[in-house]
């Protein structure tokens, strides 16, 4: 008396160009910089363009200190643009009876999503007493903004979105939820890095 399917399809195409430079700028012999730039056209979600710049300062033959900066992104999965779909079925907890159902889920594509990007720093020093031997010692500071996620299926019950969560009109009992890919979360992070060679 129970059926069950489930069925995965995706149907996308894009094109993708790119343009870069990239220029190294020795100042003196301790000090060089470098700067590069970099410019994608994606025929589905839009343009991107990510710089760096970065510095090298040699102020004795055994020590190296440099600085990094740049952004990055990373364009949709075409799964995650296209008008892909996704059916199941899955278990949540309906709030409305306090109980557990198993329900049809329905997963799909977004194409207003917009790419993750990126800003990152770097700061560091290299000390190499000989030519076998080295320390280093880095500090990092990461920035990751609209993170794609996958939005299903509890947290869509939870919100009650009535768009989302399609109830039967006499029972209210939920029969199916529709899930998407969104840009979201967020993640920024910092630390320390240390290593030694021999």
């Amino acid at each position: 008396n129970i059926l069950g399917q489930g069925i995965t399809a995706t149907d996308g195409d894009r094109n993708n160009t790119a343009v870069f430079a990239e220029l190294a700028m020795p100042i003196t012999k301790a000090i060089e910089i470098q700067a590069a730039i970099r410019h994608d056209r994606y025929s589905d979600y839009g343009n991107s363009t990510t710089p760096k710049v970065g510095i090298k300062f040699s102020p004795h033959s055994t020590v190296l200190v440099r600085a990094n900066w740049g952004k990055g992104f990373r364009a949709p999965t075409l799964p995650e643009i296209s008008p892909s779909i996704a059916t199941f079925f899955t278990g949540i907890t309906d709030p409305v009876f306090n109980a557990a159902r198993t329900v049809n889920g329905s997963f799909g594509g977004n194409p207003s999503l917009q790419a993750e990007e990126s800003e990152s720093t770097t700061v560091g020093i290299v000390w190499e007493p000989t030519r076998n031997l080295n320390f280093g010692l880095n500090f990092y500071k990461i920035d990751w903004t609209n993170r794609v996620i996958g939005n299903c299926c509890q947290a869509i019950v939870n919100s009650g979105d009535p768009t989302r969560v399609i109830r039967d009109p006499v029972t209210n009992e939920i029969i199916a939820v529709l899930g998407n890919y969104l840009n979201q979360s967020e993640t920024a992070t910092q630390g320390i890095d240390f290593d030694a060679r021999y």
